[in-house]
């Protein structure tokens, strides 16, 4: 919250079109027809693939669908793109449209990057989540080469968005409550980041008592269709409130830790927040205490408690959305923290944490509470 002081510059998010609302899938042929797109090419996952709604969309669309593409694949791996790319570029198609999580949202986004350094042409790219990873609301794409996750980052950004809570619903909770965390995970490095403002901590808190709030619904009720939904618009909340911030360590971890480990992004980023948040909060106590009154917490006294207060109360609901609090439980070892920490230290995230890190032992101890 350093703008008080400092001033601030605020870049509105660039999206166009944000549709949100149950049955809006049916709305997709229409909105492909405004954006002048005749031959689309359908980026999506074998999960997905399997879904009615996806077989309904394909039918609708008829002839406009010049292909399928559904080998995406966690943490989008290089290979994937390369054969996604070269499949785009046989059928000639005009644009894309990722149905998915945020692997198949930055598969798509790849695709659109190497087809414009090949082909010199741009391919719109329409996004229909089913989950929050928010992957649709950024400009760049995670695309994992080998044990290293690179960040592409030359304005990626979708032309359009489709929020359906119907389509959200077809997501397993676990799943859905993995990814609201990961949106949870944006809201805090944002309300933290060297360059928050108070138009991103507007959008950032009100995310994090929708998502708080709706995920705890959606964890005790599996078919509560409402709160998918107002968890989906938390998460484009805590995605464009997050727009031009740069973030920090946590971030940079669940890039390296998904990478060397292959353990489910979302999950990483859960697991990994209030770690960072208790590495940080010296730097960021004023933040911190916003960021658990967001969250619902009832407790009083000076900055400094409410905002240990605010970590208490993120780790608290790991435990309420049966979420693994420790990465042991995704599979990463003892081991193997001194070259995640390796890798995070080269992450473009890392120099912008809020608290500058002064050794690499200081991030391995990060990563052994996060254990």
């Amino acid at each position: 919250m350093g703008w008080v002081s400092a001033g601030f510059d605020y870049v509105p998010h660039p999206i166009s079109v944000l549709r949100y609302g149950r049955n809006r899938l049916t709305q997709v042929p229409d909105l492909l027809t405004q954006l002048g797109l005749r031959r689309i090419f359908m980026i999506t996952s074998p999960t997905v693939r399997r879904h009615e709604f996806l077989r309904r969309l394909t039918e609708a669309l008829g002839d406009r669908v010049a292909g399928v593409f559904d080998r995406v694949r966690p943490h989008s791996p290089i290979e994937t793109v390369e054969e996604a790319a070269e499949q785009v570029a046989d059928l000639d198609a005009e644009g894309l449209l990722s149905l998915g999580g945020g692997s198949c949202v930055d598969t798509a986004k790849a695709v659109a990057y190497f087809h414009r350094q090949r082909r010199a042409t741009q391919l719109p790219h329409v996004a229909v989540p089913t989950t929050l990873s928010g992957a649709e609301f950024s400009g760049g794409a995670g695309i994992s080469h080998g044990s290293i996750k690179k960040i592409y980052r030359p304005n990626l950004f979708c032309d359009a968005v489709v929020l359906d809570p119907d389509v959200a619903l077809t997501t397993p909770r676990d799943l859905f409550l993995a990814s609201g965390l990961n949106a949870i995970a944006h809201c805090v490095e944002g309300v933290c980041s060297v360059q928050s403002t108070p138009f991103s901590d507007a959008f950032l808190l009100q995310a994090l008592g929708l998502l708080s709030e709706s995920l705890v619904q959606v964890r005790q009720s599996d078919a509560d269709v409402n709160a998918r939904g107002r968890a989906q618009v938390g998460g484009a909340l805590a995605a464009m409130g997050s727009h031009n911030l740069p973030v920090g360590l946590e971030h940079a971890l669940a890039h390296a830790v998904g990478a060397h480990s292959r353990a489910p992004h979302a999950l990483v980023h859960a697991v990994l927040i209030a770690p960072v948040m208790r590495f940080n909060h010296e730097s960021v106590v004023a933040a911190q205490a916003a960021i658990a009154d967001a969250l619902g917490v009832k407790g009083s006294g000076d900055l400094t408690s409410r905002a240990r207060q605010g970590i208490d109360k993120i780790e608290q609901l790991l435990v309420d959305l049966g979420i693994p609090t420790g990465l042991h439980a995704l599979g990463v070892r003892e081991d193997s923290l001194e070259e995640i920490a390796d890798a995070a230290q080269d992450d473009p995230c890392f120099p912008t944490n809020p608290r500058r890190v002064q050794r690499r032992e200081e991030v391995v101890d990060v990563l052994r509470d996060a254990m």
